[in-house]
C-alpha cells in the first residue's frame, strides 16, 4: 500500500503533535503534515495533494465546516473526519451531511483515529475505483454508434447516452428518470417487450437476454425507424440495472431490400432462361410435349413427400424442366420415329445426358444442376448410363428424377407405343427398387399416388 497522505488542521498546535506521535506509532504507512487554522489549511491544498483530511469543527476564522465545503471544491476525492468537542454534535451531523467520512469526539483516542483514517482511506479508494469505471464507461458509451441506456429494475432510466440523443432525438436530461417506454414511445412497438424486460430486471439469475428484438423506433419529431434492441444487466453503484442497446438498422433493412428485390429479378430471370431452355428443347420432340414439366413437378412432390430442405426441392424442381435439354442434339426423326429404335438410334438418344451436362455446366445455377440432368439414367446397380454410376456415386436428387422419369414415361403416350398407364409405371418401379432405384424414393413415389391420390395430370397438390 502507498503512503497514505493526511493532513490534520487544529488551532491547538499541541493536539496536532500528539495526534501525530501517536498515528506514526500505530502505522508506518502514514505522511502526515499539520495546520493550525483553516486559512493555512486551504494555503496547503493549493500547494499538496492529500488522502485524508482530519478537522476540528470550532476554529477561529474559518471554520471546519467551511473548510470542509471548500476542500470539496479544491479536492473532491479526499476523505474528511471532522473532530468534535462538547456540544458539537449538530455541526458533526452537518459536517456528515456535507460528505464528511466520520467525526470522533474529544478527547482523542489514537486507536479510534487510527480505524477511522484506514475506513475512510479503504472508502476513498473504492470511490475511486467507481468513479474510474464510470469515467471508463462513459467514455466507452460515449463513442460507441449504438444508443446505449441504462436502467434501474423499475425501468426508469439512469444513464442515455450521447448516441441514443441523436437517435432519438431526446437530451438525456430529459430522458433520466423517466420510464423507459414512455422516452421510447412504446405505443410504436408489438408484443410484451416491456412487460418481459420488467420481469427480466427482476430476476436475479438472469444476467443475459438471449432474444434480439426488432421494434419500430420513433424520433422526437415523429419519424419511424427500424432498431434492433439487445438487454443484459450490470451492477453499477451498488444496484443492478439494465444495459439497453438500441441499434438503428435503417442502412441494414435498406441493404436487405435491394438484396432481396436483386434475388427476385435474377429468380425471375433465371426462370426465363430454364424456361425458354425447356421450351427449344420440347420444340424438338412434340411427342414429349409436356415431360420435362410433368417430370419435375413429380419429382418435386417425391422430395417434398421425403421432407428435403425447401432449397433441394427447388434444385430438383428446375433439373426435372432441364432433364431432357440434351434432346436438342438428337435428330427430330429419331425422336418421333414411330417404330422401335435400331442399337445406333437409342446410342444416339443415350448421349442426350452427356449434351445436357455440357449446355448446363457454364450456367451458374446455386444447384448442381448440371450434374443432376447428366446422372439422371445412371441406376443403383451400375446399369444405367452415361457412365455407370453405383449407389451413393449418384446425386440424391438424380435418383429421385430417376423414378419420376421413368413413372412419366411409361404412363404416357410415346410414337412407338401408347401409353402403359400407371399401374405398369408404378409396378415397374415397385420391381425394381434397392436394384435399379433408391427405396426411399420409390417408397415416397408409391405413397403419393398409393395414399395421396395423386395423377400425373395433377402433381401440383400439396403431397401433406
Amino acid at each position: 500500500m502507498s503512503a497514505i497522505r493526511i493532513l490534520i488542521v487544529d488551532d491547538e498546535a499541541e493536539l496536532c503533535d500528539l495526534l501525530i506521535r501517536g498515528l506514526v506509532h500505530l502505522s508506518k504507512e502514514y505522511q502526515i503534515s499539520s495546520v493550525n487554522s483553516g486559512e493555512e489549511a486551504l494555503a496547503y491544498l493549493e500547494a499538496h495533494e492529500i488522502d485524508i483530511l482530519v478537522t476540528d469543527i470550532r476554529m477561529p476564522g474559518i471554520d471546519g465546516i467551511d473548510l470542509l465545503r471548500r476542500v470539496q471544491e479544491l479536492q473532491p476525492s479526499v476523505a474528511t473526519i471532522i473532530i468534535t468537542g462538547h456540544g458539537d454534535l449538530d455541526n458533526a451531523i452537518e459536517a456528515l451531511r456535507l460528505g464528511a467520512t466520520n467525526f470522533i469526539r474529544k478527547p482523542i483516542s489514537h486507536e479510534i483515529l487510527h480505524l477511522s483514517i484506514l475506513k475512510a482511506y479503504e472508502k476513498k479508494e473504492l470511490e475511486q475505483k467507481l468513479n474510474d469505471s464510470e469515467t471508463m464507461f462513459r467514455r466507452i458509451t460515449s463513442s460507441a454508434h449504438d444508443g446505449i441506456i441504462l436502467i434501474t429494475t423499475e425501468g426508469e432510466i439512469s444513464y442515455w447516452n450521447s448516441s441514443a440523443e441523436k437517435m432519438f432525438g431526446i437530451t438525456e436530461k430529459n430522458a433520466l428518470g423517466r420510464e423507459l417506454s414512455s422516452v421510447l414511445q412504446s405505443g410504436a412497438y408489438e408484443g410484451d417487450f416491456f412487460t418481459d424486460l420488467k420481469v427480466f430486471l427482476r430476476d436475479e439469475e438472469a444476467i443475459f437476454s438471449e432474444d434480439i428484438v426488432e421494434m419500430t423506433g420513433h424520433r422526437s419529431g415523429g419519424e419511424e425507424f427500424p432498431c434492433e434492441i439487445t438487454v443484459s444487466k450490470v451492477h453499477f453503484k451498488g444496484q443492478w440495472n439494465g444495459i439497453v442497446v438500441l441499434r438503428d438498422i435503417t442502412e441494414r433493412k435498406k441493404a436487405e431490400e435491394e438484396l432481396q428485390a436483386g434475388f427476385i429479378r435474377l429468380k425471375k430471370s433465371l426462370e426465363g432462361t430454364v424456361s425458354v431452355l425447356a421450351t427449344v428443347a420440347e420444340k424438338r420432340d412434340p411427342y414429349t410435349a409436356g415431360h420435362q414439366e410433368r417430370v419435375s413437378r413429380l419429382g418435386t412432390a417425391i422430395a417434398r413427400e421425403m421432407g428435403l430442405p425447401a432449397d433441394q426441392i427447388e434444385g430438383i424442381r428446375v433439373s426435372g424442366v432441364l432433364h431432357d435439354i440434351g434432346k436438342m442434339s438428337v435428330p427430330a426423326e429419331i425422336l418421333s420415329k414411330p417404330g422401335r429404335l435400331s442399337k445406333l438410334e437409342y446410342g444416339i438418344i443415350q448421349t442426350h445426358s452427356e449434351v445436357g451436362y455440357e449446355i448446363l455446366k457454364g450456367v451458374e445455377f446455386p444447384w448442381p444442376i448440371a450434374d443432376i440432368v447428366y446422372q439422371h439414367h445412371e441406376r443403383l446397380n451400375g446399369s444405367g448410363y452415361p457412365k455407370g454410376l453405383k449407389g451413393d456415386e449418384i446425386l440424391l436428387e438424380a435418383r429421385i428424377l430417376a423414378v419420376a422419369d421413368v413413372v412419366e414415361a411409361m404412363s404416357s403416350h410415346r410414337p412407338y407405343r401408347t401409353a402403359l398407364g400407371i399401374d405398369i409405371a408404378l409396378k415397374e418401379i415397385r420391381k425394381g427398387r434397392k436394384k435399379l432405384y433408391d427405396p426411399e424414393v420409390v417408397h415416397a413415389c408409391l405413397t403419393l399416388f398409393n395414399e395421396k391420390g395423386f395423377t400425373m395430370d395433377l402433381i401440383t397438390s400439396n403431397p401433406n
